[in-house]
């Protein structure tokens, strides 16, 4: 799940780099939060390549709870954003099925995978 979530994040952060009005148009629902705002963008694709970096890094050296939590706290708040947008109305509630295997998923497979069980040793 790591390589996964790592390789996807350093992909989607440097697709938001180099070509942020392609993205803007091509991730689905993207299109409902907005105008597109190409620095903004490009801050978030800045987010998304450091988490897919130390994702890597943690594949590479061995992943400690610190760095786990740190990833998990990035793909959770993201949802949770999501969550409040579907609240307050400013995004409708087609995103609970569009935004599940890509934002949703994710952030619940990290938040269980954070429980104490997982990193106790065997």
């Amino acid at each position: 799940m790591y390589a996964v979530l790592g390789a996807g994040s350093v992909v989607n952060g440097l697709w938001m780099l180099a070509a942020p009005a392609h993205w803007f148009a091509t991730i689905p629902g993207a299109t409902d939060t907005g105008p597109l705002n190409q620095h903004l963008v490009r801050d978030y694709g800045i987010c998304y390549l450091v988490v897919g970096t130390a994702i890597a890094a943690g594949l590479a050296r061995g992943f400690t709870y610190g760095l786990h939590l740190a990833v998990t706290a990035f793909f959770a708040g993201h949802a949770l954003l999501h969550v409040w947008d579907m609240i307050a109305g400013r995004l409708g509630h087609e995103h609970w099925a569009a935004d599940f295997p890509g934002v949703f998923l994710p952030a619940l497979l990290l938040m269980v995978m954070s429980l104490p069980f997982a990193w106790e040793q065997k």
